[in-house]
């Protein structure tokens, strides 16, 4: 992403360009930025966040997203990480009440406000329409 956006692939407008000079427009790599973005650090299918899935090692190693919408009718209101002190705060806002799983591929130590299954699973319920904050601490590398 640094690359293109350092070698003239942006306008102003952040409007995308096919090719480094300007000359044609490329809308669909710009109206597809936005969730190839959110979905580095966040996503979801049925019953299940997994949290930071594509951001690279050594990367972005403090960051925020908020406002993304997840699967399940579920806001995520804001999520932000900090990769050096392991840890990430996660707050939600369910249409419906549910459970959910969270998982990373760093690896989950502890989900303050959550429930450790028997496989090693955290879940975490959520009430229809109530915010619900938690803490996350990744493992150790």
């Amino acid at each position: 992403l640094n690359d293109y956006a350092t070698e003239a692939f942006l306008h102003p407008s952040f409007v995308s360009s096919h090719n480094p000079d300007h000359r044609i427009y490329h809308l669909d790599s710009i109206l597809a930025l936005p969730a190839i973005l959110t979905e580095m650090c966040l996503y979801s299918r049925p019953g299940t966040l997994n949290l930071l899935p594509g951001i690279p090692e050594g990367e972005l190693p403090q960051g925020s997203i908020r406002g993304a919408l997840a699967r399940k009718s579920i806001v995520v209101d804001e999520l932000t990480w900090d990769l050096k002190e392991r840890r990430a705060d996660l707050s939600l806002t369910s249409k419906v009440d549910q459970e959910i799983n969270l998982t990373s591929r760093l690896g989950v130590e502890d989900v303050e406000g959550g429930t450790k299954r028997d496989d090693g699973t955290w879940v975490v319920t959520l009430k229809s329409g109530e915010p619900a904050s938690y803490r996350i601490r990744f493992s150790t590398p």
